[in-house]
């Protein structure tokens, strides 16, 4: 094989590389536990709807956190997951944000789907719980999302305890065989001028 061509060759598979790595698309990653959540998302918002009273209407007055909700109420019950208060909903709970997130959680005293959308298209929709359960559902979605959307796939209408989010944004890890690629590719480079050189000679 000519140095031309391997050359050639090893350009090709390099581009080819690139164009995958450039346009790989991020998936949602799930969690079930609010600590492994917590964890890989570092600091971030959570709304607990403390110091609302029951029968509050829940609209903007998230508006600060960047949070907004379509309207739900404001209801008490020793049932919520952790504090005895959280939202009812009509059936689905949509919570827009003022700037791009890209991670939500909700904890829940039975079951929640959560669909994330992005400019009016849906990126995800993830199913957590059971019937009678009391959980944790959370979503990572790296590409980031603007607008939230709740519902209970079992009991209509649905509970919703504390809500969590934010845009810490992870570290987007590099291929483990890139390194080794750059290397191969500078030694061919190397042992080409080299070449080169002496038959100039």
């Amino acid at each position: 094989m000519s140095l031309k061509l391997l050359k050639s060759s090893m350009f090709g598979a390099a581009m080819a590389l690139g164009v995958m790595c450039a346009t790989a698309p991020a998936h949602a990653a799930t969690f079930t536990s609010l600590t492994d959540y917590s964890t890989a998302v570092g600091a971030h918002s959570i709304i607990t709807f403390q110091g609302l009273t029951a029968g509050t209407t829940v609209t903007n007055q998230f508006s600060g956190l960047g949070a907004s909700f379509e309207g739900d109420t404001v209801d008490l019950d020793s049932g919520y997951v952790t504090d005895g208060i959280g939202i009812v909903d009509g059936g689905s709970t949509t919570i827009t944000f003022s700037s791009l997130m890209n991670h939500f959680g909700v904890e829940f005293p039975g079951a929640v789907t959560i669909q994330l959308f992005l400019n009016g298209g849906i990126l995800s929709s993830t199913a957590f719980g059971g019937a009678g359960a009391g959980f944790f559902g959370g979503v990572l979605e790296a590409g980031g999302f603007d607008k939230v959307v709740l519902f209970d796939h079992f009991l209509s209408p649905g509970f919703y305890d504390n809500i969590h989010f934010g845009s810490t944004v992870a570290p987007v890890p590099i291929p483990a065989a890139l390194p080794l690629f750059a290397a191969g590719l500078g030694a061919m480079g190397v042992f080409g001028w080299r070449r080169k050189r002496k038959a100039a000679a």
